[in-house]
């Protein structure tokens, strides 16, 4: 039905060894949301589950970049729409929209080939790289895109539930401005699905991300990484490519630059 559960060492959990870990003091440790999320990300079809403190810390780590991804929304609107009842305008909201209908269809798909560990692998790395790392960073260079990721990320939340049934409830009514006594649980709400995907938004913001990179890069190459610098130069290999007006406000808050002009030679 499952992979057998080892010990960190790979061993089999025997009484007469001492190493079998009970359900219920790992519950009462760690919570039930964060072994039924380590649970699926170890379940590689055909392999044993090595569990062990060092994996539940991890995703430890994942359910609090969960709550401060809630908190960086809320300290800038308390409550958010869901986001079948709001149109994205913005381009970083079009862009986070578009990377989030990426990752719906790929957890979709695995989900239903029973690949949990697929799933929760997309999961992972749409909420902590794309969402977290990239999409928060570039909303505090635009502030008005920052009610469309909040929508965005209570969509996310409809996909983390299968995985951590408890904090997604919590953090979805509380970006809501609801409870769940009140409110429905996301348990019974739809799955995403058919999300609009925006294939220009992708392709400028993979250019001003390549262009955040090369700069931070060229930085640390002249020991001034975290530091400010007055005016930097881009070139791009195809300037019609890109709206350089809405592309510069990202990249110089990101890039910790005061002003980019972007040349053809």
């Amino acid at each position: 039905m499952h992979a057998l559960v080892r010990d960190e060492t790979g061993a089999k959990m025997s009484k007469s060894k001492g190493n079998v870990i009970d359900p219920l003091d790992m519950v009462e440790e760690h919570s039930a949301d964060i072994i039924r999320f380590t649970l699926a990300y170890l379940a590689v079809q055909g392999r044993d589950i090595k569990l062990g403190e060092k994996n539940l810390d991890q995703f430890r780590n994942f359910t609090n970049k969960l709550y401060n991804a809630t908190n960086y929304l809320q300290l800038n609107h308390d409550t958010f729409p869901d986001l079948k009842d709001i149109e994205i305008k913005t381009p970083l909201g079009r862009y986070m929209q578009s990377r989030l209908s990426i990752a719906v269809e790929k957890i979709r798909t695995a989900i239903e080939s029973y690949k949990f560990d697929e799933s929760a692998k997309t999961l992972y790395n749409f909420v902590w790289n794309e969402f977290c790392d990239w999409g928060i960073e570039y909303s505090k260079a635009d502030r008005e895109s920052i009610i469309e990721l909040g929508a965005i990320f209570k969509e996310t939340l409809k996909m983390v539930s299968p995985f951590m049934p408890f904090i997604s409830d919590h953090l979805y009514h509380k970006l809501s401005g609801t409870t769940l006594e009140e409110g429905e649980s996301l348990m019974v709400m739809n799955f995403p699905k058919d999300i609009s995907r925006d294939v220009e938004a992708e392709k400028m913001f993979d250019i001003i991300e390549e262009s955040i990179t090369a700069l931070r890069r060229a930085k640390v190459i002249i020991d001034m990484g975290n530091s400010k610098i007055d005016k930097a130069y881009i070139k791009l290999d195809n300037t019609d490519s890109i709206n350089t007006q809405m592309a510069k406000p990202f990249i110089e808050k990101l890039a910790k630059v005061i002003e980019i002009e972007f040349v053809d030679v």
